[in-house]
């Protein structure tokens, strides 16, 4: 179980105190998961103890059957652990083991200020890294909420804990991620990935897709199996989405981050499924345990053999085994932390070991420093290996810190088969070389120190001052170089505040302190001494009080300030005959941040595991919180040194903006990418952050344990919505933490490609479309990329360039106009970045479509209709006109001209050869009454004579001319005498008999007619005319 001080807060989902370890160490696939860890908070009713537990079993063994189903019979729940508070009576047991509540994988806690009773996983990696947590809501545990199947909305939590994989559904008002998006036909279309159209309720409040809401049937939506990370909440809901059923064009967080890949696509690449075979399902067993406070874990090895008495010559060094006797005891004694564990190994030919106690209890203390041995060894050689086996052993399977005390003023030789640096088992070590000759090689113990990014060799050189009798004493310097190097190794928060030291027989020593206010007390006066040395020694504050000493080490004095006063600090030496060199130095531990403020760093897998991979960096994630609430709109900066160049840094922004490297906005996780190094290389990182100008704000604490409230989210999306919870400013502060280590590992990235666009909108006017995004940067979210490019897609057409955009340094706005190419159609925009010609990821989509209209340079389909009707209307009038004009010669003669110039002869009726001359031919008589068009009729010459009444006796005459020409086969002598005139109407005919029947006068306009009707038969054929007036005005046109 990894070490990681955490508190439950409100927006940031856990906040770590100092580094965090691997959000999922102790988790191994062994037959189904082993080491899984479920713990119940102390906020929760212990009377409810046993019902907790029982529903954590019920829950976990319904997801692991659905996990097996699910993962391809491959995973399950194997052995799961329940963590109950410490001070509860119910089933739990006690563990040798330390189990806790903030370094659990399942935490079950009071419902969410934000989420309600929805479960939720803080998840602050990308595609396929791993998340932190899941949060398990007590009311959602206990099955008092309608969120859904507990078995179902775990293996939905899991997946994205375990395999970085991310919800599937949509986020009311979120822009990015909206609940309803547009497809390919401009329909209004659910954000889900399901195998099946889901049934529900839409509507749209404001109008755009960010302001629409769908609200699943429950009960009729029971055909959909998939997907597991879109609707966990049916029950019929049983699988993962892969490549055949993956919903690709929905606008959600799993497709943005994980480029448009399944969650089984994902799933196939993490070594849970990557070629294992399936296997068969088993029970989950359930160990229950009471939890144990997650202290820091330390196994003092320390060498007790003859090298740590004589040198090489035979010859005792007077001060060097009592230097060291003294150092460790005093640690044991006043200076190593109160909550911790602490485990001593002495180490020669033989072993002995002094089990971990908790430093608690002074009698602890007590115990351990005794154990020490008040005399010099006389025999014996070290053994490393063995050694550090028996610290390891002392450590048990959570781990700690070995801190090795031993020489180096001769060489070790491994024994054969001897694996010192395996025997640590991956545990830190601190190899502190006491005393260490210069010429000796030190290879074994960097190498051992190698185990971890956060340790290193601590050397004490071997300072040997001469004597009067010839023996070699110790100098008083090796002793305050191995005091220094028990701090530093047990991560002592105190710091030397001013120090001096004297010569002579009687001399004073003062340590001045200028500003009390920056540490708390107590604080510390330590006076070192040679063994030789009989000095007396007195303390005296600032006032003159006397301060008595606050332990009887002979060697190495402290004295307890209980309250840190300005002014000097007298050490008093006096009757020191013998006296070679005394030191003083005065220890204490700064005070606080402003606000309490804690500044924690930590990456998915671990500081000491910073991969590279081809064309990625590592992530760098950090946390601050003001009195366990944490503090948003803050400003972090990572100073990342490399240890192995000398002065090289590089500052990198950490945003909680959703942009780049963070994932989930305003979740309190700051986060940005380590770039800039290379695989191997070992860097101190230090953080600092500012109120930001007076914009950060932290979380009222009264709130983190609130009711569920109507209307709770859903995890996460890609900006937390906080605008509803109570936040505080929390005044001008500025903080720089102490700095923590970290590891490069992976293969050389070679060049990384620029950022990807992760909030990409628009705005259309018209086919004018305004686009807003933030600009990533050249490699990742470092520098100025130099140009974006702006792409559309209608379909699933490949990708179109429509536009170009500048680069601009990261993190700065960017806003830009483009035109669709076209109406009518859904276009999907994206924005990709360019530098040194590598592109970046594509980014999120926003989709457009824009109407044809007479503004926008296209028609709508009642106007491409009229427009038809229209073109076949002029089209007839065309072919009429010059029926007409082919026909100007008797258009007295043409019933469509006498129609269409309303002149009707209703007492024509009253005669048979009226009627017949207003009844339309027949069509075989069609040809002869063309050409007898113009006998006897004068031409038309005004408008009076266009719309006079025609005369019945020249149609009578026309009529009868009409009957000669039939005579003779309707050839008559009367065609020969008007050739001319029969071939112009013969060539009118040809065009006009395929759209009307009807003369044409010589203007080229209709003679009035009757009213006619039509139908659409080869030739006109014509229909009585309905009853007119017995007489009618001339119709004026």
């Amino acid at each position: 179980m990894g070490v990681r001080a955490a508190v439950v807060v409100v927006v940031s989902m856990v906040m770590a105190a100092g580094v965090a370890a691997a959000p999922q160490d102790g988790i191994t696939l062994t037959n189904g998961y082993q080491g899984v860890t479920v713990a119940i908070s102390d906020q929760l009713d212990p009377n409810q103890c046993d019902q907790y537990i029982d529903s954590i079993k019920a829950m976990v063994t319904a997801a692991s059957s659905l996990l097996f189903t699910a993962s391809g019979e491959k995973v399950f729940f194997g052995d799961v652990v329940i963590v109950v508070p410490q001070q509860w009576v119910c089933q739990g047991n006690p563990s040798q083991l330390v189990y806790t509540w903030d370094s659990a994988h399942l935490r079950v806690a009071p419902s969410h200020y934000l989420f309600g009773d929805n479960p939720w996983t803080q998840q602050p990696g990308g595609c396929g890294e791993p998340g932190d947590w899941i949060y398990v809501p007590e009311n959602f545990l206990l099955g008092n909420t309608n969120v859904g199947s507990q078995g179902n909305v775990l293996v939905h939590e899991w997946a994205k804990f375990r395999w970085g994989v991310f919800e599937e559904y949509g986020h009311l008002h979120d822009a990015i991620f909206p609940q309803v998006y547009r497809d390919d036909n401009n329909t209004a279309t659910p954000t889900y990935c399901t195998d099946t159209q889901l049934e529900g309720t839409m509507s749209c409040s404001e109008g755009s897709e960010a302001d629409c809401q769908f609200i699943p049937e429950l009960t009729q939506n029971t055909s959909a199996t998939s997907s597991l990370l879109a609707a966990p909440f049916l029950d019929s809901v049983i699988n993962f989405c892969d490549a055949a059923s993956h919903n690709a064009a929905a606008p959600t967080k799993h497709n943005l981050l994980c480029d448009q890949m399944s969650v089984k696509e994902v799933m196939a690449r993490h070594a849970d499924m990557s070629g294992n075979s399936p296997i068969s399902l088993a029970s989950t067993n359930f160990t229950v345990v009471n939890a144990m406070p997650d202290w820091p874990r330390t196994a003092l090895l320390v060498e007790n053999t003859t090298a740590m008495a004589w040198d090489g010559n035979g010859k005792q060094v007077i001060g060097r085994w009592k230097q060291l006797r003294d150092n460790v005891r005093q640690f044991i004694l006043q200076e190593a932390a109160a909550e911790s564990y602490v485990g001593v190994v002495l180490f020669g030919s033989n072993i002995a070991t002094f089990d971990m106690l908790p430093l608690t209890d002074n009698q602890n203390r007590e115990k351990l420093a005794e154990f020490i041995p008040e005399d010099s060894p006389t025999v014996g050689n070290k053994v490393l290996g063995a050694a550090i086996k028996r610290g390891v052993q002392l450590l048990g399977p959570q781990g700690g810190t070995l801190i090795l005390v031993t020489q180096n003023v001769q060489e070790y030789t491994p024994p054969p088969n001897e694996d010192v640096v395996g025997a640590a088992e991956n545990n830190p070590v601190w190899p502190i070389l006491y005393p260490s000759e210069q010429n000796v090689p030190t290879q074994i113990y960097e190498q051992l120190a190698g185990i971890s990014p956060d340790t290193s060799v601590l050397t004490i050189p071997n300072d040997i001052l001469p004597s009067e009798d010839g023996y070699p004493i110790q100098s008083v310097d090796t002793s305050v170089g191995l005091h220094d190097s028990l701090l530093t190794a047990a991560g002592s928060p105190t710091v030397r505040r001013a120090n001096g030291n004297c010569l002579t027989d009687v001399c004073n020593i003062g340590l001045q302190v200028s500003d009390n206010t920056a540490y708390i007390s107590p604080a510390y006066v330590e006076v070192f001494k040679s063994p030789s040395d009989f000095a007396v020694i007195s303390v005296t504050d600032p006032n003159g009080e006397t301060i008595a000493p606050a332990n009887q080490v002979q060697f190495v004095n402290m004295y307890q300030i209980n309250t840190l006063q300005n002014g000097v600090y007298q050490v008093s030496i006096t009757n020191s005959a013998m006296t070679k060199k005394v030191i003083a130095e005065l220890w204490a531990t700064p005070a606080p941040a402003p606000l309490n403020l804690e500044v924690s760093a930590w990456s998915p897998k671990g500081l000491d595991n910073l991969p590279y991979s081809k064309g990625s960096a590592p992530r760098l994630l950090a946390t601050v919180t003001t009195n366990s609430s944490p503090v948003l709109l803050a400003d972090v900066t990572a100073v990342v040194a490399n240890k192995d160049s000398q002065g090289a840094s590089v500052n990198i922004t950490l945003n909680d903006n959703g942009i780049g490297a963070d994932v989930t906005g305003q979740d309190g996780v700051y986060s940005g990418y380590l770039v800039g190094f290379q695989p191997q290389d070992s860097v101190d990182i230090t953080l600092t952050t500012t109120d930001n100008n007076g914009l950060a704000m932290m979380v009222t604490p009264s709130l983190r344990a609130a009711p569920t409230t109507q209307g709770a989210v859903a995890c996460c999306g890609s900006k937390l919505n906080v605008s509803s919870l109570q936040l505080t400013a929390t005044g001008n502060f500025a903080f720089t933490s102490s700095a923590v280590s970290g590891r490069f590992t992976g293969v050389s990235p070679g060049t990384l490609p620029p950022g990807q666009v992760t909030d990409l909108q628009a705005f259309r006017t018209g086919r004018d479309v305004t686009l807003s995004f933030t600009a990533p940067g050249a490699q990742l979210d470092q520098g100025e990329a130099d140009w974006y490019a702006v792409q559309c897609q209608v379909g699933g057409a490949d990708l179109s360039p429509i536009g170009n955009i500048s680069g601009v340094a990261a993190g700065s706005p960017v806003e830009e106009q483009v035109t669709l190419p076209d109406c009518n159609k859904v276009y999907t925009l994206t924005v990709v970045a360019y530098y040194n010609g590598v592109h970046g990821s594509v980014s999120n989509g926003v989709r457009e479509m824009a109407a044809c209209s007479s503004t926008s340079g296209g028609l709508s389909a009642g106007a491409i209709a009229g427009i038809t009707i229209g073109c076949i209307l002029g089209v007839l009038l065309i072919v009429l006109l010059v029926y007409l004009g082919l026909n100007s010669d008797h258009l007295d003669d043409l019933w469509v001209w006498r129609m269409l110039t309303c002149r009707c002869c209703p007492w024509c009726k009253d005669t048979k050869d009226d009627d017949d001359l207003y009844s339309p031919p027949s069509q075989a008589r069609r040809t002869d009454f063309i050409r007898g068009n113009n006998g006897g009729a004068k031409p038309v010459r005004s408008l009076a004579d266009l719309y006079s009444r025609p005369s019945v006796g020249v149609k009578k005459e026309q009529q009868q001319t009409s009957s000669q020409d039939e005579d003779d086969g309707g050839f008559g002598e009367r065609m020969k005498q008007n050739k001319m005139q029969m071939k112009a109407v013969e060539d009118g005919e040809s065009l006009a008999s395929s759209h009307s029947t009807l003369p044409i006068n010589q203007v080229g306009l209709p003679v009035g007619s009757d009213n006619h009707a039509y139908d659409d038969g080869p030739y006109t054929s014509y229909r009585t005319a309905p009853p007119v007036p017995a007489r009618r005005a001339n119709t004026q046109v």
